[in-house]
């Protein structure tokens, strides 16, 4: 849709999909001057939670519930130098445009830190 709740979803939120029926997302919240959002995207393949928060440092702060079915999600922010996954470092992608991405290969809940 084109509505005020998609543009929420696609901007605010930053969840897009990457593969027809939302098999992939990407996450890439656009933050402006707000220093969180949370909210729920119904998909095909259930429902994406999603909570962000900014950093006294700059980074940010991705909560992430992902159904079973999504087979990858690809979070990414401006300027991403580093980050983590539930606590662990996690190499940096490069996705098809040569942005460096996060991949998070498993559905379920993470928390994803970006730096």
């Amino acid at each position: 849709g084109s509505g005020p709740a998609a543009w929420l979803i696609r901007e605010v939120l930053g969840v897009k999909p990457r593969r027809p029926g939302f098999a992939e997302v990407a996450i890439e919240p656009h933050c402006g001057d707000l220093a969180w959002a949370r909210g729920t995207v119904p998909t095909p393949m259930g429902t994406i939670s999603i909570s962000w928060s900014k950093g006294s440092d700059g980074g940010l702060r991705v909560e992430t519930d992902v159904p079973v079915g999504v087979g990858e999600a690809r979070v990414w922010m401006e300027g991403l130098k580093s980050g983590h996954v539930d606590g662990s470092a996690v190499p940096l992608a490069l996705d098809e445009s040569g942005c460096k991405v996060l991949k998070v290969a498993s559905a379920g809940r993470h928390m994803v830190e970006l730096a």
